[in-house]
């Protein structure tokens, strides 16, 4: 008989601490993930942020082949409202600017501010070379029980 009441007790307690934990949201800072439509392979030979000395160095970017589906990702500009990138893509030059909306909110005294990224009033993206088909932004999504939170991106894609 105690022996049931106990197993009840710790499972019950068990159940409590799993709702009272709380998700403070976003991982990661807010990143672009650029996306290229082309017809042809290309190469990207070199790729510079805008204001930086060296070229960004996250991933091997100067052995990227472009085929469609291609996604980057890549920093943004947390002090601006707007990230440029230049690209040296088969020997082209092609710069991308993406645009947006920086919005800080207060969550509560545990998790801080949150920030979230929107679409601005006005162009949010534009290239030299190409096209810019699709812009898109997402915002934090709070995980709640038994799920994931998502953080804030642009999702750009180029049509080359």
């Amino acid at each position: 008989m105690y022996r049931s009441w106990f197993i009840h007790l710790l499972a019950a307690l068990s159940l409590l601490s799993l709702y009272s934990c709380e998700n403070c949201g976003p991982s990661a800072e807010p990143s672009l993930i650029l996306s290229f439509q082309t017809n042809t392979r290309q190469k990207i030979d070199t790729l510079y942020a805008i204001g930086s000395q060296k070229p960004v160095p996250a991933q091997p970017y100067s052995t990227t082949a472009l085929t469609t589906g291609t996604q980057l990702a890549l920093p943004l500009n947390l002090n601006a409202d707007s990230t440029r990138y230049v690209f040296r893509i088969d020997g082209q030059r092609d710069t991308v600017t993406v645009f947006y909306e920086r919005r800080f909110a207060y969550r509560n005294r545990k998790c801080g501010y949150v920030l979230d990224l929107y679409q601005p009033k006005g162009k949010s993206a534009r290239t030299t070379r190409g096209t810019i088909p699709y812009v898109s932004y997402l915002q934090n999504r709070d995980g709640a029980f038994l799920s994931s939170s998502q953080n804030t991106q642009v999702q750009l894609s180029v049509r080359l």
